[in-house]
């Protein structure tokens, strides 16, 4: 009951800095009568505000919505995380931890990872350098062959330590579950927050933005529950070489990566109701 009453006193004070820092920078009214004196039609971005109304306050209580479910979820959603990851990995030792996150508590899992053998960091390195040396010479497209590198750089890294460090590792599974889960749950926290201050300029009704909102919000719940409990697959069964590809590559940063793509979307759809209304599609891009 405790943490119920810590939740919502962490909900409202959230909402209440957000709606006051809309009241102190949201509206710029000298800005707009400047840009007017000077006959400025399509401005950059930057000179963009938004109205302070009725709707704009309902409309950020709607978009907050998914913080309130995720604080009140994250315990139990962190517990089922690692019930589901025993059940997949089967190991002969499990235990689910408690640890301290803010207003209350998160679940974590201790497990026995495997260390890899010579050979096996032997392969992997040269491998490794061996997709350096393929990516650092390619044609292809510039992007890509510099993703190329930072992928086989980051396992070349992870290779040579344990070719020649192997029993100097240190982490473990337990500590590798405690940082993705408090860093996913972190993003879970400001994922709202996040399309809320993207969403909320946009010519939209407040409905259609929580649904982008939503999408977001379960898409990264869905793909950040089955990550975790493939990676820690990984590391169970297979090698902690594979812990820095893993969290560097495939880790949390990946999420912003979906999160612009459904904004994007998001916004091209808005953009195409609104190609009939040039000001208004100028004001979209």
């Amino acid at each position: 009951m405790d943490n119920y009453y810590l939740v919502i006193h962490a909900s409202i004070t959230i909402k209440l800095i957000i709606i006051l820092f809309i009241i102190l920078f949201g509206p710029k009214r000298k800005i707009e009568a400047d840009l007017r004196s000077r006959n400025v039609t399509s401005p950059h971005r930057s000179y963009r505000v938004v109205n302070i109304t009725k709707g704009v306050f309902f409309q950020v209580l709607l978009l907050l919505l998914p913080l309130d479910l995720i604080l009140l979820m994250l315990p139990s959603l962190t517990h089922l995380m690692n019930v589901a990851a025993i059940s997949a990995i089967q190991p002969h030792f499990s235990a689910i931890v408690p640890v301290d996150f803010f207003w209350g508590r998160l679940y974590t899992v201790d497990l026995i990872g495997k260390y890899p053998d010579a050979l096996t960091s032997f392969i992997v390195l040269a491998f490794s350098a061996a997709g350096i040396a393929f990516f650092m010479m390619s044609k292809i497209a510039l992007p890509v062959a510099l993703y190329g590198q930072y992928v086989f750089i980051v396992n070349c890294i992870s290779a040579i330590y344990f070719v020649f460090f192997p029993s100097n590792f240190p982490y473990s599974v337990r500590d590798y579950s405690e940082l993705y889960i408090k860093l996913q749950s972190g993003l879970w926290m400001f994922l709202p927050i996040i399309m809320l201050m993207s969403l909320l300029p946009l010519p939209a009704t407040g409905y259609s933005k929580l649904g982008a909102s939503m999408v977001t919000f379960v898409y990264s719940i869905v793909f950040g529950f089955a990550r975790y409990v493939i990676s820690l697959y990984v590391l169970v069964n297979y090698s902690y070489i594979w812990m820095a590809l893993i969290f560097f590559i495939f880790g949390p940063l990946l999420d912003f990566v979906y999160i612009v793509g459904v904004y994007s979307f998001y916004l091209s759809v808005i953009a195409e109701q609104y190609k009939g209304n040039i000001k208004m599609w100028r004001w979209i891009y």
